[in-house]
């Protein structure tokens, strides 16, 4: 269900879109914050809540009666999983030229951060997409801590060239999404276009999909300024307590998804088998947290259509056969304690 008013602003130039699930103890702040910018710009918020089970879709329903110029807000009947609620449902609704994120917990800190982007976006057509610094705010401790400034290549490259360094992660930390500002242009021109990549089952996160698109139509900017605080909540998508389902997570985040992104923007065989290789680190990490059953379920099943793809020396390694698994419980000992001492020197 959509709920919009016609006092909502006409012709906005920036869409800040902002996906929602169950987050009633912390959208109040998150609304609050990307309305205190300090802007002459015509901007619009979409808020998106994907069936929430709590207050949330009822709190976002208040903000857009308080703030019908600013806020359009859907709800959605039936959840849809993060993927598909922000690709398909917050980005088929944008009306502006640029589009702005900001999840549901996290909070903008800086009243000109809309403004410091879409001078730097408008000036620049090489420049595709910037993201800013941020804080990390640990919910369970109250404490702030700055994320380490940013580094990579996404500045000086752009195509498939940068691709393969977003697929593997070649920078000092992923871009924060809510800090990051876009063209939607780059959205129209692939959402539709690698639809599959958004619907596929494996897909357990939007970064890497979404950094693709970007770097496919020119370059990163990177500002140091702090704009964000990133909510690390004790149950968030990528904290587990349960051992078994952060393994499958991680299955599915390096391997099924990356090899996905391989086979359909570089169609590289090397890059494949790179990314195979590391079933050996999540195996290793299966015997430490005695998760073996769900490795193997995961392993054996992604083996039938990957066979050839999969380095002998990985499938060696990975047996049921004892006396493989002792040899690979030695060598990765090895591995490590010689990795650690050129770390230290």
């Amino acid at each position: 269900m959509i709920f919009t008013n016609i006092q909502l602003v006409k012709n906005p130039l920036i869409s800040i879109c902002v996906p929602t699930f169950n987050q009633e103890d912390y959208i109040h702040e998150t609304l609050d914050s990307i309305l205190a910018q300090l802007t002459n710009i015509h901007y619009e918020i979409i808020i998106a809540d994907d069936c929430s089970s709590d207050n949330t879709a009822k709190i976002c329903k208040k903000y857009q009666e308080r703030f019908p110029d600013k806020i359009k807000f859907i709800s959605n009947e039936k959840n849809q999983g993060l993927i598909v609620n922000l690709f398909d449902t917050l980005f088929s609704s944008v009306r502006g030229k640029y589009i702005a994120l900001c999840s549901g917990d996290d909070v903008w800190m800086n009243p000109k951060k809309i403004d410091i982007q879409f001078d730097i976006l408008s000036n620049n057509n090489n420049i595709s997409a910037i993201h800013t610094g941020f804080n990390f705010f640990y919910e369970v401790s109250n404490t702030l801590k700055p994320a380490n400034p940013w580094t990579g290549s996404l500045d000086v490259k752009h195509g498939k060239e940068a691709i393969k360094d977003v697929i593997f992660e070649n920078f000092s930390i992923l871009p924060l999404a809510s800090s990051i500002m876009f063209r939607k242009e780059t959205i129209d021109r692939y959402r539709t276009k690698y639809d599959y990549l958004i619907k596929d089952k494996s897909t357990v996160g939007e970064g890497l999909i979404l950094y693709s698109f970007i770097v496919l139509d020119g370059l990163f900017k990177y500002i140091p300024d702090i704009t964000v605080n990133y909510r690390v909540r004790e149950k968030s998508l990528c904290h587990f307590v349960d051992k078994d389902k952060e393994l499958l997570f991680k299955i599915k985040f390096r391997i099924y998804h990356k090899t996905l992104l391989v086979k359909t923007f570089l169609n590289d065989m090397k890059s494949i088998k790179r990314i195979h290789r590391g079933f050996l680190s999540l195996y290793l990490s299966a015997l430490e947290n005695k998760t073996e059953k769900t490795f193997f379920e995961q392993y054996n099943s992604y083996k039938k259509e990957n066979y050839k793809s999969i380095p002998f020396y990985v499938n060696f390694f990975i047996s049921n056969n004892h006396l493989n698994k002792v040899i690979f419980i030695k060598v990765a000992s090895l591995f490590f304690s010689w990795k650690n001492r050129n770390k230290v020197r």
